[in-house]
C-alpha cells in the first residue's frame, strides 16, 4: 500500500487518497463537484481493473495463469478500455475530466503504460 507522509499532519495511505490529496494541493483536482467525480471516475475505473489484473501476476500454476489472462484480455481489460475512451470524447477527447490535466489523467496515464509495458 503506497504511503505519502504529510508534514505536520500524519500519514495517508491508498493511491487514490494520495491522488486527491496532491491533486487539490497542486491544482489538478477540481473544485467543481461533478467534474471532480469525473476525475474519480475514471481512477476508480482503472484501478478496478488492476484488481482483477493483479491475481494473475502472482498465479504460480501456468494454465490457471495463461486462462486468468485470456479472460483479462477477452473481457476485463476490453470493458475498461471502452468505458475509459468513452469517457475521453464525452470529455472532448484531450482529458478525462474538464479542460485541463488532472491526477485522473496521470492515473489513467500510468495504468496504460502498465498495460502496454509488457509485465502481462
Amino acid at each position: 500500500v503506497p504511503e505519502l507522509k504529510v508534514a505536520g499532519k500524519g500519514t495517508l495511505s491508498q493511491s487514490n487518497s494520495i491522488l486527491r490529496f496532491v491533486g487539490r494541493e497542486f491544482g489538478m483536482y477540481p473544485a467543481d463537484s461533478y467534474t471532480a467525480a469525473l476525475v474519480d471516475q475514471a481512477m476508480d475505473g482503472t484501478e478496478d481493473c488492476a484488481v482483477k489484473m493483479t491475481p494473475s501476476l502472482h498465479e504460480k500454476d501456468a494454465d490457471k495463469k495463461k486462462a486468468m489472462r485470456e479472460k483479462l484480455a477477452a473481457e476485463d481489460i476490453p470493458f475498461t478500455l471502452g468505458c475509459l475512451e468513452k469517457q475521453l470524447q464525452g470529455s472532448g477527447g484531450t482529458y478525462f475530466a474538464g479542460d485541463k490535466l488532472t491526477v485522473g489523467d496521470l492515473k489513467v496515464y500510468y495504468f496504460l503504460r502498465w498495460l502496454v509495458g509488457g509485465t502481462l
